[in-house]
């Protein structure tokens, strides 16, 4: 609000509106698990005004939406690549770039492929976590060990008398 006044009329009062452009930033740059076959969705948080225009590259290689299983929605703060019927080909380093007419930023990661082995968990693991809670009715007879990815679980489990 501005005003201005003086001793030969009432003050004048007008409301201003003030944008403060800026050169876009990107904010954080997030991938969710993928795996061969699925659908992979690498996520680009930015913030700048005028609102960034956001690209996506595979190396050095632009990407267009619709092509080879790439989907790019772009929305004013954000922009979400995601990938369909994953093949090994798709993984590899991508970049999200935002620029708006004051600058242009960029952030990268690394899709690699991850193996999954028997039991549906990615190799190689470095911790595995497991929790069993049962509720047996009768006595317990037997105990048993799970091993899995050369890391010992112990898991009990029941066999109830008749």
């Amino acid at each position: 609000e501005c005003s201005a006044e003086n001793d030969v009329s009432v003050p004048d009062v007008k409301k201003v509106k003030v944008t403060v452009n800026f050169a876009p930033t990107i904010q954080e740059l997030k991938s969710s698990g993928v795996m061969l076959g699925g659908n992979g969705l690498i996520r680009c948080e930015g913030a700048g005004v005028p609102a960034p225009v956001f690209e996506w590259y595979k190396g050095e290689r632009k990407l267009i939406n619709g092509q080879q299983g790439i989907t790019i929605k772009n929305y004013s703060t954000r922009s979400l690549l995601t990938v369909t019927n994953v093949t090994e080909e798709h993984f590899g380093n991508y970049t999200c770039v935002a620029a708006n007419k004051l600058g242009t930023t960029n952030a990268s990661l690394f899709k690699e492929y991850t193996e999954l082995n028997n039991w549906g968990v990615p190799e190689p693991c470095s911790q595995v976590s497991l929790s069993v809670v049962g509720l047996w009715y009768g006595d317990v007879v037997e105990d048993s060990k799970l091993n899995l990815l050369e890391k010992t679980i112990s898991i009990v489990i029941g066999k109830a008398k008749h």
